[in-house]
């Protein structure tokens, strides 16, 4: 799903195009997924700021320089996961759902973040709160279950949730005391979320985050607004 756009000002050429192959493939496997079209045409929409909000803050190093997310209050939980298709088995979870809570408040529309890392080289080995308080002290923050979702979805690098499980540090499951888990069930050999707890320290278990100043939520009508990430009182 290709969309025009001029070339951002304050943008490399090269780094441009880079990011429009970037957000194409993206639109791509959603299409892909089977999202529906009208989310599909939000994010198309709001495409060209993320770009030049991407271009303009671009830093070397992270493994998405930006990822379009749809939240699961769009398309539900379960067909959420079932994005996740690795050696043609599709996510599921057993978790009680509704027990299923974000500790931060994000756009209840499809919305692009930005400098997304995977987590693997600073939080592999901390417990969950130990993590999300290093990723605050450098204006970062963790994910939420879509957030974490669209990183299984969309990572370039092919990193495999088979070796390294994806810790949803901005959301908990039951009573706040687990923090959910994206990670291969080798029992039912597919992608699964569950829940560890939040204290403790998890190997293997990475917190990925992004830029917490960061989010560009699209409307209605192809207006977008700017989001900043904002913690929900227990």
């Amino acid at each position: 799903m290709k969309t025009q756009r001029s070339v951002g000002r304050s943008a490399n050429p090269a780094e441009w195009r880079r990011l429009e192959r970037l957000v194409d493939r993206q639109l791509a496997v959603l299409a892909g997924k089977r999202c529906p079209k009208k989310w599909l045409k939000l994010l198309g929409a709001s495409s060209s700021v993320a770009l030049s909000v991407a271009a303009r803050n671009y830093q070397p190093g992270f493994d998405l320089s930006l990822m379009a997310v749809v939240p699961a209050c769009c398309v539900g939980l379960k067909r959420l996961l079932s994005w996740i298709c690795l050696d043609g088995k599709r996510g599921f979870t057993s978790l009680d759902t509704s027990k299923l809570v974000d500790v931060i408040a994000t756009p209840a529309l499809p919305y692009w973040v930005f400098s997304v890392s995977c987590g693997q080289e600073e939080t592999v080995n901390l417990g969950s709160d130990t993590a999300s308080t290093r990723l605050q002290q450098k204006l970062r923050r963790p994910m939420t279950i879509s957030e974490a979702v669209a990183l299984c979805v969309h990572d370039e690098h092919g990193i495999a949730i088979t070796k390294i499980a994806f810790r949803a540090g901005a959301s908990r499951h039951d009573l706040w005391s687990q923090v959910p888990l994206i990670f291969w069930d080798y029992d039912d050999n597919a992608p699964c979320l569950g829940s560890i707890p939040t204290y403790g320290v998890a190997p293997n278990f990475a917190l990925p985050s992004l830029d917490e100043e960061l989010m560009i939520e699209g409307f209605h009508g192809e207006r977008v607004r700017a989001w900043k990430s904002r913690f929900v009182k227990q």
